[in-house]
């Protein structure tokens, strides 16, 4: 709904020419592992505690997503939203201008919506954040001939007011499978405990910024 909300924003700009897709999000759909999957890598490793690394190195920071996406691309840049809509032209074009890839965070939906003391403000952190998006995409675009831009979340959520109920819940199975009697059966993850949970290790081949797509080598 708010990505809805703001392509129909952008589709009443007479120089924007919007698109609109939709992808899965990696489960378990959490900040740590949604915002690691949207850096350029080749494999990417996940523990049982839920921390995350990519290509063996930390990215929970800004200074980490930075030094990651510089390691493809020493122009490649990590800021946050705050830095960028603050700043004037001047700063705008040292920041951005030459650059080959710009990723810029924008985090008020998890600071308000992920703490229970603000959490019935999330739907003012979207309103908010829609307008704050579409403001910064015109500024970039009057102040340094931005020419593309790709908006995305790590991962969607579903809004409810009221406790999850019993009945809201379903199975969730690993994908690895056990062989017992010459049976095959997957094993259910509501039998294993959080420190046992293996490993997800997923490669990937990364084609930089052209044409190609993200193809997928294997996952295990």
């Amino acid at each position: 709904e708010c990505a809805k909300e703001l392509f129909g924003r952008l589709e009443l700009d007479e120089k924007c020419t919007p698109k609109m897709e939709c992808m899965l999000s990696c489960l378990p759909s959490v900040t740590s592992v949604g915002m690691a999957s949207l850096l350029p890598h080749k494999e990417m490793q996940v523990d049982g505690n839920l921390n995350v690394t990519v290509d063996g190195q930390a990215c929970a920071s800004m200074e980490q997503r930075d030094k990651i996406l510089k390691s493809y691309n020493e122009n490649n840049v990590a800021l946050s939203f705050d830095e960028v809509a603050n700043a004037n032209q001047a700063r705008i074009r040292e920041l951005i201008q030459g650059k080959n890839i710009v990723y810029i965070y924008h985090n008020q939906v998890d600071a308000r919506g992920d703490k229970p003391a603000s959490e019935n403000e999330v739907f003012n952190a979207c309103a908010e954040t829609i307008e704050e998006i579409h403001k910064l995409v015109k500024k970039l675009t009057g102040y340094v001939s931005a020419p593309k831009f790709f908006i995305t979340a790590d991962h969607g959520f579903l809004y409810k007011r009221d406790r999850l109920q019993e009945f809201d819940k379903g199975e969730i199975y690993f994908m690895g499978e056990e062989k017992k009697n010459n049976e095959v059966k997957q094993n259910p993850i509501k039998d294993i405990k959080p420190k046992e949970i293996p490993t997800v290790r997923r490669t990937y081949e990364y084609h930089g910024n052209d044409n190609n797509k993200k193809k997928s080598q294997g996952t295990n």
